[in-house]
């Protein structure tokens, strides 16, 4: 009886100091968000490593601690469990796809929570040119994000609804705010769209009105909605992240998302008279 509690003491001991140390480094939580399991399916071809005899939650800590760890494989009945630099939704390497696998399971975290912090992910009271991070004392830090500069270099083309005599929609990411793109009031709802020449990561963009905005010009890109795009063979999935609401002069808006094109498009109005969309990120690999 003596020897028992003595074991049972240590396992307390160990599971204790285990739990401290789980809580320092992740600011008193266990956990990233998984969600969006897949079963009897796993992905392939973005593998980091194999480990063996784990149990999920021991896996998904696992991914939760890696830094470039984006998803899971996991098959319940040997223990076995794969991390994955990729998930099927982001797709960034664009070499990754499902395949049917009895007893695995797939499951994907939520990279962004899980970089930035569950305080950052609800709050985020820093500027949309800043990354916002949790510190484990309760606050947080406006931080540079890392790599980023202009995807202006990395635009295939771009195109809109309709267009006003010269005012192409390439205009609208020359670099230059001194010229505007301009759709014409036909083909509603206006929209334009930038693609790029390959897969890349967009941190945040700037969006600003016609210069001067005090003409008759200043309103027409209120309320235009932001979204990315992502192309999986024949299939497009638009992602909305943010809009513009009354624009007034410029806006940044925090994107945080992957894209092979950006696409801009007003509901609400007849046309977009756009003097820069200004895109800040990094391409892949």
């Amino acid at each position: 009886m003596y020897m028992r509690n003595i074991i049972a003491l240590l396992v307390l001991v160990i599971g204790i100091a285990n739990s401290e140390i789980l809580r320092l480094r992740q600011c008193n939580k266990y956990d990233a968000e998984f969600s969006k399991i897949k079963y009897n399916h796993r992905l392939v071809g973005a593998t980091i490593t194999e480990l063996g005899l784990l149990s999920l939650r021991k896996c998904l800590t696992r991914c939760m601690y890696h830094t470039t760890c984006h998803s899971v494989n996991y098959m319940r009945s040997n223990e076995r469990c794969e991390l994955v630099g990729d998930s099927a939704e982001q797709n960034s390497t664009r070499m990754t796809t499902f395949e049917q696998r009895q007893g695995w399971n797939h499951i994907e975290t939520n990279f962004y929570r899980k970089t930035i912090g569950e305080w950052c992910m609800a709050n985020d009271p820093c500027p949309a040119i800043k990354q916002c991070r949790d510190i484990c004392d309760g606050t947080h830090e406006c931080a540079d994000f890392f790599n980023a500069g202009s995807l202006i270099p990395f635009i295939q083309d771009a195109s809109q609804s309709s267009t006003l005599t010269h005012y192409i929609a390439m205009k609208a990411f020359d670099g230059n705010e001194l010229t505007f793109s301009h759709t014409s009031s036909g083909n509603l709802p206006p929209w334009i769209r930038v693609t790029f020449t390959q897969r890349v990561f967009i941190y945040f963009i700037e969006f600003v009105n016609r210069l001067p905005t005090n003409q008759n010009w200043g309103n027409r890109n209120d309320h235009t909605d932001l979204k990315t795009i992502l192309y999986e063979g024949t299939q497009s999935t638009e992602t909305l992240f943010g809009n513009t609401g009354v624009l007034g002069v410029r806006k940044h808006f925090t994107c945080w998302k992957y894209a092979d094109a950006l696409l801009a498009i007003q509901l609400t109005g007849n046309r977009l008279n756009i003097g820069e969309i200004w895109m800040y990120g990094y391409a892949k690999p």
